[in-house]
C-alpha cells in the first residue's frame, strides 16, 4: 500500500532540511511553504502531527488549526502533538515568536471527545548553538479519533 506524506513548514530552509532528511531514508514526501493561518485542508488523513509549532501562532490561529486537524482526520485516525506550555515562561529566544504558550491540561481538554492513547506533561533542558542553555515546558498528546 502506498502512503501520501504531506508536510508544510513556513520556512524555506526548514523545508530543504527537511528534503535532505527524507531523502537519507528513502522517503518520499510532498513538501510546501505555507503558514499556519493559510492552509487549507484538501483531504483526510490518517495521522496529523504538529510537533513544535502551536505555540507560536496567537491563539485563535492555533485554536483554529487544531479544529481542522480534527474535522480532517479520518475515523480511526490520530493527531500528535507536541507543544510548549507556561510552566515556564517562553525563554528569551523563543519569546518574541511565541504569543500563545498552552496553559497545562489545554491541549487534553480540546481532546476529550478522542481517545487519548498517550499523554506526557513535563519540563526538559534544552541548547542551542552558541552554548545556550534554557528549559522548557512541554505537552504532547497522541489522540485517537473515535467520534
Amino acid at each position: 500500500m502506498k502512503r501520501e506524506i504531506d508536510a508544510f513548514d513556513i520556512s524555506e530552509n526548514g523545508i530543504k532540511k527537511a528534503r535532505k532528511i527524507a531523502e537519507q531514508a528513502g522517503v518520499s514526501v510532498n513538501y510546501f511553504c505555507c503558514d499556519l493561518e493559510s492552509f487549507i485542508f484538501e483531504k483526510e488523513y490518517d495521522v496529523i502531527l504538529s510537533h513544535g509549532i502551536l505555540h507560536l501562532p496567537y491563539k485563535d490561529v492555533r485554536d483554529n488549526f487544531i479544529a481542522k486537524m480534527q474535522t480532517n482526520t479520518k475515523m480511526g485516525g490520530y493527531n500528535v502533538i507536541g507543544i510548549f506550555t507556561n510552566r515556564l515562561p517562553a525563554t528569551p529566544d523563543n519569546a518574541p515568536y511565541t504569543h500563545s504558550l498552552f496553559d497545562v491540561g489545554e491541549l487534553p481538554d480540546k481532546y476529550k471527545d478522542w481517545e487519548i492513547i498517550h499523554h506526557n506533561e513535563g519540563t526538559f533542558t534544552d541548547s542551542h548553538p552558541g552554548d545556550i542553555h534554557h528549559e522548557h515546558a512541554f505537552e504532547r498528546i497522541i489522540a485517537k479519533r473515535i467520534v
